[in-house]
């Protein structure tokens, strides 16, 4: 079996998409599997996947021509498309040249035309039976949620945080270096505190060049899921975005300052705040001042703090990859 994703992963439309779909691609067994992509970053290459690059055309018939003589070649049994272009009828049209088609979104009011929907993301009763009326088989809810293995690994070493002494902020690939700037004052505020920051290509030169000699900041760029995972475990507070990244924090017990930088983060957001996961903000030039009096109420309430971290680790299971392989099965 031949696995194909098609996915793409720039500094306007960030990593996250690429991240998933790498995760999964290290879950599902296969003889061959292929990236076929407009855009993507040179550091998320992964020696395992062949990267298959796809040109930038000028309308969508010459891009879905060029993906169906890539599929053809390349003898591609599944394809797993994780894009928002693909709408209805593209995916109508792909889907003669494979035999299982699997879109993976997290939208819930579009059509689609797919063997498979993967949808990981919280859920309220309402969706799912909005989803069931389409007549799709559905892989929905966190129990879908792809992860590297260091994640599962790390999760056995459950850690319920209680105490606040080191603090990540990671906004995904975006580049939101205004807001990364707004930020870094909280590290001459809160001396005591350790800052780690992960940045995205596009603004790691500029943030590197202001603030690699602070003292309490370290910074990161590039890093792979298996170290990403690790600076989740070993934080006791996160600063972030509603992205891809907001489940792999709530998935190993670390609760969150959340600002949305995107309208497909806003559901993410609102479910997790009304689960008590998160404590959420909105994204306004008065973000600092607001960010500085949660961090000191967490500290001040330690037991707020805890049942937060608590209400993370019991939200999402930890048998996502038992589901997943079922997913070329279905």
């Amino acid at each position: 079996m031949n696995l194909g994703f098609r996915v793409d992963a720039s500094k306007d439309i960030g990593y996250g998409h690429w991240s998933r779909c790498l995760n999964l691609s290290r879950i599902l067994k296969s003889n061959k599997t292929y990236f076929f992509s407009k855009f993507y970053v040179n550091s998320l290459k992964d020696s395992k996947i062949n990267l298959v690059k796809l040109k930038k055309k000028k309308s969508k018939k010459l891009e879905l021509s060029e993906l169906k003589k890539k599929i053809l070649i390349n003898k591609i049994d599944i394809l797993i498309i994780d894009n928002y272009e693909f709408d209805y009828d593209l995916q109508k049209k792909i889907k003669k040249y494979v035999k299982k088609l699997i879109i993976i979104d997290d939208y819930v009011n579009k059509k689609y035309f797919c063997d498979i929907y993967l949808n990981y993301s919280f859920l309220e009763s309402k969706e799912k039976k909005n989803l069931k009326k389409k007549n799709l088989r559905l892989a929905i809810g966190t129990k879908y949620l792809p992860l590297d293995k260091k994640f599962y690994s790390l999760r056995k070493k459950k850690r319920i945080r209680k105490n606040i002494k080191n603090i990540l902020i990671f906004f995904g690939g975006i580049n939101k270096t205004y807001l990364i700037f707004r930020l870094l004052k909280l590290c001459k505020y809160f001396e005591n505190l350790k800052f780690y920051f992960v940045l995205g290509e596009a603004n790691k030169k500029k943030i590197y060049r202001f603030f690699k000699n602070q003292k309490n900041i370290k910074l990161f760029s590039g890093i792979k899921n298996k170290k990403m995972a690790s600076l989740i475990h070993n934080c006791d507070l996160a600063i972030g975005s509603g992205g891809v990244n907001l489940y792999e924090r709530i998935f190993l017990g670390l609760p969150s300052i959340v600002l949305r930088t995107s309208l497909n983060q806003k559901r993410n957001i609102i479910i997790s705040k009304r689960k008590k996961l998160i404590i959420h903000i909105n994204n306004s030039s008065s973000s600092f001042n607001i960010i500085k009096k949660k961090i000191l109420y967490l500290i001040k309430y330690k037991k707020i703090h805890e049942k937060i971290s608590k209400n993370c680790y019991s939200s999402i299971n930890g048998n996502q990859k038992k589901y997943l392989n079922k997913l070329i099965k279905l």
